[in-house]
């Protein structure tokens, strides 16, 4: 199978510990990401059985105040 990439501008909201040591992260993306935000959410479930896939997860950091497409305040998902 082809490696699926998922290209998005974005910040990083909060992150977070749960009980059992999972590490939670939530991103904010704009409103102009809302295709690719649904091939990820796509990508991240087996569509037979709904079950969670493993995504390999790469972030690059650009020192860039403010991104053109990713303005604060325009949503966020949570990527497990």
């Amino acid at each position: 199978m082809a490696d699926i990439e998922f290209k998005a501008n974005g910040y990083l909201e909060k992150t977070y510990l749960d009980r059992e040591g999972g590490k939670h992260i939530t991103f904010e993306f704009s409103n102009k990401d809302a295709l690719e935000i649904a091939k990820l959410e796509l990508m991240g479930r087996d569509l037979n059985t709904h079950s969670p896939i493993l995504l390999k997860v790469t972030v690059k950091v650009t020192l860039i105040e403010d991104l053109e497409n990713a303005k604060s305040g325009n949503g966020s998902k949570v990527i497990r």
